[in-house]
């Protein structure tokens, strides 16, 4: 079989400035068809090439291999439910609109809270966020989220007594002896975390557009290219830990917990996957499972109809299709040392047309509940 042209693909893409650095995996069944790198981990202040032990910002990746994969689980052994009001476990929230929104409505993006806000120019703990989430004004939809998914993580990190990343280990990277993909990269990881952007310039613009300049100059903002801290500042202020923002992750990581959504899951029984790939939204613009986009245009007309996924800022994202069994991972630094005027919805759509190209013509495994 000729090989597909990915690392040609990618390697054109870096070439031309769309991206500093790629790495990539195409698994079906288990096993990988393809992978590799290309490019720099960073191109400033000292080239470091990309590897295929290159350490990610995972960036939106978080929202489903975390927190709406800790939310599957910890409803299973009762510790939550997917119906409870989040007000009765966010105080904060009383009296507020949101304290009436779900669990379930903040995995899916419709408990009305609006896109982003940079929570960090009200306080530097979440009690502060939830505060100044519940005075926004309320959207009407669904609205991607990533105040929903940092509320719905501080939601089951109080419900189970633990911090988000303990969970996650205890819960998910523990049971499948997971070491590649974490919170809060040590300090052994930080040769080789490729590095993100230089001197906050997204959310230091961001801030002034949304809060006005004067309230955004006093912030402390980070100089320098960040390397081996989250590149979301809203993570970032809490330490890096937070329910939409905060994963590292190899590209070998993040297609072995891509697999556990695909029937054979060591983490999820059949009824559970169904969750991640049932649309909740069907009458809304966006289709939305719980963690998962579906009909995702990076993907439409690519993977089969029955594909679903997730992308991050910095240029990550992984796709999952139960109808070939297959799994397809493309982390890249997009961000690095500055975003570009990259058209990553284009780029993702043909490595994932390319991707497809090299898998195996099996006939479909036998789908499970709600997977047909």
């Amino acid at each position: 079989m000729t090989p597909v042209p990915l690392a040609a693909f990618l390697d054109e893409r870096v070439r031309a400035g769309a991206i500093p650095s790629a790495a990539w995996a195409v698994v079906q069944h288990g096993r990988t068809l393809d992978a590799g790198s290309v490019g720099w981990a960073r191109r400033t202040p000292r080239r470091r090439r990309a590897s295929s032990s290159t350490v990610y910002d995972l960036a939106s990746l978080t929202k489903p291999l975390a927190t709406a994969a800790l939310a599957v689980l910890l409803a299973r052994d009762g510790v939550v439910s997917l119906d409870e009001p989040a007000g009765e476990r966010l105080p904060e929230w009383a009296g507020s609109p949101y304290g009436r929104a779900t669990l379930l409505d903040l995995l899916l993006h419709r408990s009305g809270l609006p896109a982003w806000e940079p929570l960090y120019l009200h306080g530097a703990d979440m009690a502060a966020y939830l505060r100044r989430m519940a005075a926004l004004a309320p959207v009407g939809g669904v609205v991607y989220s990533d105040l929903g998914y940092l509320a719905a993580g501080e939601l089951l990190a109080r419900a189970a007594r633990h911090s988000l990343d303990r969970l996650l280990r205890r819960q998910v990277l523990g049971p499948l002896r997971e070491t590649e993909v974490r919170y809060r990269p040590p300090q052994a990881w930080r040769g080789r975390v490729a590095a993100t952007e230089a001197d906050d310039l997204t959310e230091r613009r961001m801030a002034a557009e949304r809060a006005g300049p004067a309230a955004a100059a006093r912030h402390p903002w980070r100089t320098g290219v960040v390397q081996g801290q989250v590149h979301d500042g809203n993570a970032a202020a809490l330490g890096g830990v937070a329910g939409h923002a905060g994963l590292f992750g190899t590209v070998a990581g993040v297609a072995r917990l891509g697999v556990q959504f695909l029937p054979g899951s060591d983490l999820f029984e059949l009824d559970e996957l169904s969750l991640f790939v049932t649309s909740r939204t069907p009458d809304q613009a966006q289709e939305r499972s719980i963690g998962f986009r579906l009909a995702d245009p990076a993907a439409t007309g690519a993977l089969s109809e029955r594909a679903f996924g997730h992308t991050g800022f910095t240029g990550t994202s992984l796709f999952i299709d139960p109808q070939t069994a297959a799994i397809f991972v493309l982390l890249t630094n997009r961000v690095h040392p500055a975003v570009p005027p990259t058209d990553m919805q284009a780029l993702r759509l043909e490595f994932h047309r390319l991707a497809a190209a090299c898998l195996t013509p099996e006939p479909d495994p036998l789908p499970g509940p709600g997977l047909e």
